[in-house]
């Protein structure tokens, strides 16, 4: 596809989120579309929130969506990490095969 063509199918595609504490949405699934829609420069996606987690803390944020298996706080290499050690950003996030 072209860049354009690419873009617009990437819009078309609806995000799975929860708001979190700083009223910000933290993607529950499709990272990898995610990721490259960030590479290519895409100007919007569409969401749809699963959860508003606003109300909680940011401890307790983690917690949440650990206990429900939304986030895997796994190292390349499959070794759990701490829920402090997930990358901010989908640039710093390492593919886990």
């Amino acid at each position: 596809m072209k860049s354009k063509e690419q873009r617009q199918t990437m819009r078309e595609e609806l995000f799975p989120v929860v708001k979190d504490p700083a009223d910000g949405f933290y993607i529950l699934d499709h990272r990898h579309t995610a990721a490259v829609l960030v590479k290519k420069k895409g100007d919007y996606v569409q969401v749809g929130i699963v959860k508003d987690l606003s109300a909680l803390e940011p401890e307790s944020f983690w917690i949440f969506l650990d206990h429900y298996t939304w986030v895997h706080p796994h190292h390349e290499t499959g070794v759990r990490c701490d829920l402090k050690d997930i990358p901010d950003s989908f640039e710093k996030l390492r593919d886990v095969p």
